[in-house]
């Protein structure tokens, strides 16, 4: 079994913002993020060439414990998508990290010829009906974990080695399975 990726950060000042959505009827969680225009962690030479010429980035997508998130290819989270049966999820009371830094994310994985990047390892889900939040846990439960915010209502909690071992999806818009 694979460990969970590392990931490096760098601070932006650019706004992200994330919509997050439950659907009871497929249970299927989808967080799809925005970015004002303009707003690349990347833009060398090589990006305003590909721009001007009208050339199309490629995406890339991160396959973990079940996870699929979306890159662009500036490795921008485009969405996260998740099916999970909410009768596995554990109810907790999840508090946020209101203070957490807003950074890009790079995640250290080998990509295939496709652009895809599969990391096996297990996946929990928990809740906190009351605040509206979603965890998504990779690996075995770790100590210490310190977040970073990928968007608005997106944090990232990484490990003491910068491995990613959370997603906390906020203000989730749909009702969570079983609220009225």
């Amino acid at each position: 079994m694979a460990s969970c990726p590392r990931i490096s950060e760098t601070p932006r000042s650019q706004r992200a913002v994330a919509v997050n959505r439950w659907d009871p009827e497929s249970s299927i969680v989808v967080s799809t993020v925005s970015y004002p225009a303009g707003a690349a962690r990347l833009d060398g030479v090589a990006e305003r060439i590909a721009r001007a010429a009208g050339i199309r980035e490629e995406e890339r997508r991160l396959v973990i414990g079940g996870a699929d998130i979306l890159l662009d290819s500036n490795e921008r989270i485009l969405s996260i998508e998740l099916y999970s049966n909410p009768q596995n999820w554990t109810e907790e009371s999840l508090a946020g990290a209101a203070a957490a830094e807003p950074v890009w994310l790079s995640f250290e994985v080998d990509y295939d010829p496709n652009g895809v990047a599969t990391v096996e390892v297990p996946l929990a889900v928990a809740r906190d009906r009351a605040h509206r939040r979603l965890v998504i846990r990779f690996g075995d439960p770790a100590p210490g974990v310190h977040y970073l915010r990928a968007a608005d209502d997106l944090l990232v909690g990484l490990g003491a080695a910068s491995e990613l071992r959370e997603l906390v999806l906020e203000n989730l818009d749909r009702p969570l399975s079983g609220e009225a």
